[in-house]
This record gives structure tokens, C-alpha cells and sequence, in this order.
């Protein structure tokens, strides 16, 4: 499982909330060769292991931004099922 410098958690409605993970681009292409959708899915999903999270993960992206250098994952998490 790969540090996440920043974790950011944005209620939307009820049990529906948005959730964006920031990691160090040099921590990232340790484990992974590209930014893609399944080196995304398997960060969140360890995250949420880890923390014994259950929500239920729903779109997801990856951005890679260059200048500052870290990799943010965003996805939406479900809590009302």
C-alpha cells in the first residue's frame, strides 16, 4: 500500500461522498508503471481496506499533475446500501 500524502472527503448528500487521494508521484511509479484506471482501483480499494472502510467506490479517475509532482485519485463512495 502506497502512503497517501492527503486525503480529502467531501459529503455531497446523505451516505454519497466524493473522495480524492494525493500521492507523490515518486512513491506512485515505485509500484506502478503508468497512471492508469487499475493502478487506481487498487490504491482506493487497499485504502479502503485498510481503514475498514465500506463504502462502495464508483467512478473513478486519475490525474497526473506534473508540476507539483503527485498523482490524485478521485472517486465517488457510497454509504446508503
Amino acid at each position: 500500500m502506497l502512503s497517501c500524502s492527503k486525503e480529502i472527503r467531501t459529503r455531497r448528500r446523505h451516505g454519497i461522498y466524493d473522495l480524492t487521494l494525493e500521492i507523490a508521484e515518486k512513491d506512485f511509479f515505485k509500484k506502478y508503471k503508468s497512471t492508469n484506471i487499475e493502478s487506481a482501483k487498487d490504491i482506493i480499494n487497499d485504502y479502503l481496506i485498510q481503514r475498514r472502510d465500506l463504502g462502495k467506490v464508483d467512478n473513478i479517475d486519475i490525474y497526473h499533475d506534473e508540476q507539483k509532482h503527485i498523482i490524485q485519485l478521485t472517486t465517488k463512495l457510497d454509504y446508503n446500501n
